[in-house]
């Protein structure tokens, strides 16, 4: 059975991502493909090639990758992802798609024709940088004749390409969504985060639908974008709510495997 993980965007509590990982590791479940958004395309990108989960987690806990994620101000200019761009360049052994071990997705949003497209060819390092541009916050990346960004602004989720090659694919949610009382919400940041977290949600959730195995990670939803220096305590309590989850999709693919049945 090909098994396909869709990775969602959603800044730093995309860090999730790895505790997921590392619970699919722990589980020796096999992993055939990945798409992602944004910090999905970012975790995403470093495990088809070949990455492990602890791998990843060191490079997200490094102090020099927050400089990756220094959102620019109005009087110096929007930030660049670079640095980004390095990280990921750095850390794969071929920085092709067509290098990886595993078969690569990432969601980005053209800024030119205003339509969301998937990468699965070129250059990895640059299709992670453009998935990642935050509009607003970080200047569009350019890609032959067109100007990128965040993936996660039109498709936060895309997991459209492993419904085509895979038999069962798994998508993962870290954005929060559900009611908040009047009080969460006084403050300037908790409405602009508030806001950040529905438009991600609206554009996830019809994605997350089309998944044969949803998981939600609500222990990220407390995270705001930025907080990258939590890494790995994001990451440790996304493993410990995504385990059990995973550990009962195992139980459904062995049962289903010993009645000779076939998931489409």
């Amino acid at each position: 059975m090909k098994i396909g993980i869709s990775l969602c965007g959603g800044g730093a509590r995309g860090m999730a991502h790895i505790g997921v990982l590392k619970a699919i590791e722990d589980l020796e479940m096999d992993i055939y493909a990945i798409s992602g958004a944004s910090a999905g395309a970012i975790v995403g990108s470093l495990f088809a090639g070949g990455r492990s989960p602890d791998d990843i987690l060191k490079v997200a806990t490094e102090s020099t990758f927050l400089k990756a994620f220094k959102p620019g101000i109005r009087w110096t200019g929007l930030g660049d992802l670079q640095y980004l761009e390095d990280i990921i360049r750095d850390n794969l052994a071929f920085d092709t798609f067509e290098g990886l071990p595993r078969d690569l997705h990432i969601g980005v949003t053209n800024l030119n024709t205003g339509e969301p497209e998937i990468m699965d060819k070129g250059i990895v390092s640059k299709a992670v940088a453009a998935s990642s541009a935050i509009p607003g916050v970080f200047k569009p990346v350019e890609i032959g004749k067109y100007k990128y960004i965040d993936g996660g602004f039109m498709n936060n989720l895309p997991v459209e390409p492993l419904l085509e090659i895979c038999d069962l694919v798994i998508g993962v949610n870290v954005n929060a969504h559900g009611y908040r009382t009047v009080k969460e919400l006084d403050q300037v940041f908790e409405i602009a985060q508030r806001c950040f977290d529905l438009v991600m949600w609206n554009n996830t959730r019809e994605h997350l639908a089309k998944c044969h195995t949803a998981i939600e990670l609500s222990s990220a939803y407390d995270y705001s974008l930025f907080e990258f220096g939590k890494a790995a305590e994001i990451c440790d309590k996304a493993y410990h709510e995504a385990r059990p989850m995973l550990e009962n999709l195992q139980n459904h693919i062995e049962i289903m495997h010993s009645k000779g049945e076939h998931h489409s």
